[in-house]
């Protein structure tokens, strides 16, 4: 049974190769992290500031997590497609895929429209219950469907959240050492950290930064890639569920 959703596998494996690139893309943007030591003007003490120089590696990154979120979503809708084919061919059309509502509410309605509570009451059953593609169900799902539908109109931009400044060395008016770190979690770059003055900055540091997309009309966020791997192992999990559904069906 499961040469049944060899495409759908096909996708998922082509989705992994584009977060694999997603994550290369990321550690050539930290290598580019630069750091400079200037003065405050107001303070007069020392003021921190770390950056990323690498001007094209949002564009990149942009490119890379739609094909990623595109190929993740059109899994679902391979697996759909070749659900019907076999227990309702009579659903099958150009514009047939892997339905995603809201709310539990319009699912049920959708599949009650379409007459697969009557065709196949299994097959509901299994929509409802356990797969449950809506907003309400966390199971990423509707995250993928929300950044796909937006990525057919705008690019994915992520942004750069969560500053955080490791291995700072700071040296104090008796020349002691102090170590520490700096978090920068409502700033966007360039990071800044300021310190009083008598203190000098004997180590910049480095800087990582967390990256996100975000849909604001569907209210999505995304971590990347943590959240990419998450959801491909779902989707993936989602394919052997059906795998195994039509195996019993047809067995």
């Amino acid at each position: 049974m499961p040469q049944l959703f060899a495409d759908a596998r096909h996708k998922i494996t082509r989705a992994n190769q584009h977060i694999a690139d997603v994550k290369d893309r990321l550690l050539r943007l930290h290598k580019t992290g630069t750091a400079i030591v200037e003065i405050h003007a107001e303070t007069g003490g020392e003021l921190l500031k770390h950056d990323f120089t690498d001007e094209s590696a949002f564009d990149d990154l942009a490119l890379l997590i739609g094909d990623a979120v595109h190929n993740l979503k059109c899994a679902l809708d391979y697996t759909w497609l070749k659900t019907i084919e076999t227990l309702i061919p009579r659903m099958v059309d150009d514009r047939a895929k892997f339905p995603v509502r809201k709310t539990i509410e319009e699912l049920e309605g959708w599949l009650k429209k379409t007459e697969v509570d009557i065709s196949c009451p299994s097959l509901f059953r299994l929509m409802l219950d356990q797969i449950q593609p809506c907003e309400a169900s966390y199971n990423g799902i509707w995250i993928i469907h929300s950044f796909d539908n937006r990525d057919k109109h705008r690019l994915l931009l992520p942004v750069l959240t969560h500053g955080n400044i490791d291995g700072i060395e700071v040296k104090d008016e008796s020349g002691e050492v102090h170590h520490g770190c700096g978090t920068g979690d409502l700033q966007r770059p360039p990071y800044q950290i300021l310190f009083r003055k008598g203190l000098h900055v004997h180590e910049k540091g480095k800087l990582a930064a967390t990256i996100a997309v975000e849909d604001k009309k569907s209210g999505c966020y995304m971590y990347i890639p943590d959240a990419l791997v998450q959801y491909a192992h779902v989707i993936l999990c989602i394919v052997e569920v059906f795998e195994r559904f039509l195996e019993g069906q047809m067995g």
